[in-house]
């Protein structure tokens, strides 16, 4: 019974604690990423502009995606594309670290995780209501475009994909960059609260 108790006691106390603490909860969602995107922040009484720090976060979302998508014209990866072949492309320090850590996850998977492999993706067509089912001749084609060992990292954020026709998709990676850098600035923000 004494053990019991002891257990008890500072269960006790802790939901005492948190019923003392008064919290908040905002909470807002959008659609970016190809996904329905749910927030919530959590605040203490006192801490103001959770609202503000949703709306915040939803356009970090946005703006990073219109940094490393494939389908945003303009993108660090669109323009990547755009230069294949022909001529490195500058790109975000953020842009570059991701294609870095690719490479990393395609070296330890063999190239099971490859980046590279928008040239298949867009054979593919996976994107509802089209589909298309490769012939032989086509996945010939782009099978050769599809090797992490051909981007180049140039330093300076200059990177490289050395043949005409490779295309890098983020799909794989980029929601999990984007959350982490999501949550980041939310650690900062609600730590700099006074």
């Amino acid at each position: 019974m004494r053990k019991k108790l002891w257990i008890l006691i500072p269960a006790l106390m802790i939901l005492l604690m948190a019923s003392a603490c008064k919290t908040k909860i905002y909470s807002g969602n959008t659609f970016a990423l190809d996904t329905l995107i749910e927030l919530k922040i959590y605040q203490n009484s006192g801490r103001e502009n959770g609202d503000d720090l949703i709306q915040e976060s939803f356009d970090l979302v946005r703006t990073l995606e219109d940094m490393l998508s494939v389908h945003v014209e303009g993108s660090d990866i669109y323009n990547l594309e755009q230069n294949a072949g022909v001529q490195p492309t500058r790109v975000n320090a953020l842009t570059y670290r991701v294609l870095q850590d690719s490479l990393y996850f395609s070296e330890i998977t063999d190239g099971l995780f490859d980046i590279t492999a928008g040239p298949l993706i867009n054979l593919w067509a996976i994107d509802p209501p089209d589909g298309h089912y490769p012939s032989p001749e086509e996945l010939d084609e782009v099978l050769p475009l599809i090797d992490y060992h051909k981007i180049d990292f140039l330093g300076d954020n200059q990177v490289e994909l050395q043949e005409k026709g490779m295309i890098v998709n983020l799909g794989a990676i980029a929601k999990g960059t984007i959350a982490d850098e999501v949550k980041a600035f939310l650690v900062e923000k609600c730590l700099s609260f006074p």
